[in-house]
Parts: structure tokens; sequence; C-alpha cells
């Protein structure tokens, strides 16, 4: 191979190193960017979906800490950026921590969480009874069971 040739081909792989870096660079950056905006779109779903599959399958003590975890995060979420839809996840959350507690026979409590539910609930632009609470929760919980 001639002086010439190696020159060439040392250039060349310079110059794709140097471009691939910067596309690298580029697209992961864009795709990190894409992360950052729809993480926080999907992390409520997603801790939603779990506690509620803790919360018809788990034991009592496993569900109250997984319903209770995401009422904690949907509360600071609250503080931070209060949004209707949150309000209503939160007074659902609430109503099924309530009913877990009437399970366990804990009736303070359970009327203490199931007030609770029921503010959030009217917070949000709705008044509603504990026994439409209830029946609401039911609906959608037998809906999601399919």
């Amino acid at each position: 191979m001639t002086r010439a040739a190696k020159i060439t081909y040392s250039l060349a792989l310079l110059i794709g190193l140097a471009s691939g870096s910067v596309t690298g660079f580029w697209f992961s950056s864009s795709t990190l960017r894409l992360f950052d905006l729809v993480g926080p779109i999907f992390a409520p779903a997603e801790l939603g979906k779990y506690s509620y599959v803790q919360y018809t399958h788990a034991d009592a003590e496993h569900a109250r800490a997984a319903l209770q975890s995401y009422a904690d995060f949907l509360d600071g979420m609250e503080k931070i950026k209060p949004d209707r839809a949150q309000r209503a996840d939160l007074s659902f959350t609430y109503a099924r921590l309530a009913l877990l507690e009437e399970s366990q026979n804990n009736l303070d409590q359970s009327r203490i969480l199931m007030t609770k539910a029921r503010s959030y609930m009217s917070n949000s632009g709705r008044e509603i009874s504990e026994a439409d609470l209830r029946k609401a929760l039911k609906i959608m919980d037998d809906r999601n069971l399919r």
C-alpha cells in the first residue's frame, strides 16, 4: 500500500468517526429529550396500574402499601401542578383504600379515607355521595377486571 493510500484511508476513517460521533450524539440526545417529555406522562399511569394490580391480587398489606404510595405520589404531583384528572385518580385511590380498610374492619380509618376521597372528588368539580362513589368504583373495577 502506498503512502498516499494510507493517508487517504486514515483521513476517511477520521472523517467517518467524526461524522458518526456527531450524528450518534444528535440521535441519542433527541431520543433522551423525547423520554424526558413522555416520562412524566407515563410514570403516574404505570404506578396507578401497579397499585391497582396490587389492590386486586395482593394481600391487604401489600395492596395498602401500593395504594398509599400511589396516593402519596399523586398528592405530591397535585401540590406541584393541580390537575382535575389527578384529583379524580386521588379520589378513587382513597376510596379503594377506604374499602380495603373496611374489609379489614378498620371502620374509623375507612371513614377518614372515604371523606378524603369525597373531598378530592368535590375539588375536581363534582359533589358525590359515598354511595355514588362506591357505585362508580365498582363499575370501574368490574370493567377493569374484564
